[in-house]
Order: C-alpha cells, then structure tokens, then sequence
C-alpha cells in the first residue's frame, strides 16, 4: 500500500490534484487538514493506494492503459512515489523516441 499527503495553499489546486488521485485509484485517508495561522494557511489531504499507479491490471485495454498514463502525467512528479517517478520517466523517454521516429517518418513521406 502506498500513502502520500498531498499539500496546497489553494484549496481549489489542492482539489483538482486530489479529484486527479482519486480518479486514479486512490482513496482519502481521514480528513483535510488545514495548518498555519491567520496569515497563511495549507491545505493538507492524506491519500493511501493499493497498487502502483504506474501498473495497469493486465486486462485493461489500450485506451484504459492511455488514459492510466495520461493521467499519471498530470500528477506532479513531487507527489509520486520514488518507483513511480523513475518508470514515469522511463516513459516519459520512451514517448518522446516513439515522437521523434514519428515525425522523422512524416518527413520521409513529405
């Protein structure tokens, strides 16, 4: 099982991440918490998941596993996991080769 706190001086941003996580699989872990003084206040949510969000079940489809990875692309690399951050960029590598072969292939055609 996993567990990360997720943080924001905005309630809304801090919203949209979490909306982004529990999407994902991820499930609230107690209540918000809220730290600071008059002046300056952070938001604060603890998350738990039960599987790296990195790993897709073995029956999803490509369009599900797309959309896996396209939402893990919008969850700051701040807030993943050490493993996670590594596949993410091992992805994140591996996607941009697949564009780079892509538009040298439209090149050749043109």
């Amino acid at each position: 099982m996993q567990y990360k706190v997720v943080k924001d001086d905005d309630p809304d941003d801090l919203s949209q991440t979490v909306e982004v996580l529990l999407n994902d699989g991820w499930e609230l872990h107690g209540s918000l918490l809220l730290v600071g003084d008059s002046q300056h206040l952070i938001y604060a949510q603890a998350l738990t998941h039960e599987q790296d969000p990195i790993e897709p079940p073995a029956e999803m489809n490509t369009a599900e596993a797309a959309q896996v990875l396209a939402d893990l692309l919008k969850i700051p690399v701040d807030q993943l996991p050490p493993a996670t951050q590594e596949n993410r960029e091992k992805i994140t590598e591996a996607l941009q080769g697949i564009s780079e072969r892509i538009k040298d292939k439209s090149s050749e055609t043109e």
